[in-house]
């Protein structure tokens, strides 16, 4: 699996540069981006460029929409995670002390104050301790995105009154009802989604489009 996530990565990459080439010779958009030809010619052919510069193919290219951030990731410069401090699993058997009943959601629709009362389809009991405030509820992975860390139908503990940092494991929500758990990463005015499986390529929002439901405190399994 490590090795076709690694080749489809590199496809990508080259077939962003590619891209940011358009029509012009090799030469003409070295000239252009004010980067080396040989050095270019390598890059077209897998050759994993420094940030700086890829900052500048992206400069070169300002049409192409995200070209810096989509050649970062497939770079493989994505941000590192926190993920085992952050996310921990635990089993709804070592629940032996007290215990607190959280909501179960399926739907993200409506107002976002009346979230958890409106779209609770059932509640789940788990340990107090391993809760961060009291504002916490549980809503299950969509896909396999991040995987192998979580996977499709994992169930996460979400708390919607953290301030999401770069690195978080999220719950997206897209156009007031499409969920979405990927890692939060903020660059400027956009919001990026990213995955740890290549296969899923990342999504990119302005401020306006998405909105953080919650941030992933504890991904709960059964053994």
């Amino acid at each position: 699996m490590e090795d076709m996530n690694i080749e489809f990565l590199q496809e990508l990459y080259i077939e962003k540069l590619a891209l940011a080439k358009g029509d012009l010779s090799i030469n003409s958009f070295a000239r252009l981006a004010d980067i080396s030809p040989g050095n270019f010619c390598r890059m077209l052919k897998g050759q994993i460029a420094k940030p700086d510069t890829l900052k500048k193919i992206a400069e070169a290219r300002p049409d192409i929409e995200h070209l810096f951030e989509e050649l970062m990731y497939a770079a493989g410069y994505t941000p590192d995670s926190d993920y085992d401090l952050k996310v921990k699993a635990e089993t709804r058997e070592s629940a032996s002390e007290s215990l607190v009943s959280l909501p179960l959601l399926e739907s993200l629709k409506g107002s976002k104050n009346k979230l958890l009362l409106n779209n609770a389809i059932g509640h789940c009991l788990f340990p107090k301790s391993i809760l961060s405030s009291d504002h916490c509820f549980v809503f299950y992975d969509l896909d396999d995105a991040l995987a192998p860390h979580v996977k499709k139908g994992d169930m996460l503990i979400f708390d919607m009154k953290k301030t999401p940092k770069d690195g978080d494991i999220v719950l997206f929500r897209i156009r007031k009802e499409e969920g979405l758990v990927r890692y939060y990463h903020k660059v400027n005015s956009k919001i990026i989604a990213y995955t740890t499986a290549p296969e899923y390529p990342p999504d990119f929002f302005s401020k306006n489009d998405v909105e953080v439901l919650g941030v992933a405190i504890k991904a709960v399994v059964d053994l």
